[in-house]
């Protein structure tokens, strides 16, 4: 969008949607219009914390951008596992080598829900 449409939409109180990347600054004319704005801050994680009932009481704006990108996000991963390509990736075992002897990385109870529900699920699909 451009600066010029941009200032039009915001005169009209027309609500847009901007993609900031974590690099860009994001300066303080956007935070001080006087219109609603959201901030989506995308990190890896295990645990889930969207549920459905939270779904429902998002903001308009953020249900429209949610839905936009909802082909992104299918409900169910794919059953199985993916087709042969042309080349395979494998790790070649040492006979007798022995396992790293090293601790489980340290987790919360809600991680560790998470962790045990995921490997749950891999295991029904028949991945593990």
């Amino acid at each position: 969008m451009k600066s010029r449409d941009k200032e039009n939409s915001r005169e009209k109180g027309v609500p847009s949607l901007e993609v900031v990347n974590q690099e860009q600054k994001i300066s303080k004319q956007t935070l001080l219009i006087k219109q609603p704005s959201f901030i989506l801050l995308c990190t890896r994680t295990l645990t889930c914390t969207a549920t459905s009932s939270e779904h429902e009481t998002l903001p308009k704006g953020v249900k429209i951008l949610l839905k936009e990108f909802d082909d992104l996000f299918p409900p169910k991963g794919p059953m199985g596992l993916p087709p042969l390509r042309g080349i395979e990736h494998q790790i070649d075992l040492v006979p007798g080598a022995s396992l790293p002897n090293r601790l489980a990385y340290r987790t919360n109870l809600q991680e560790t829900k998470e962790i045990e529900s995921q490997v749950q699920d891999l295991l029904e699909k028949g991945l593990v």
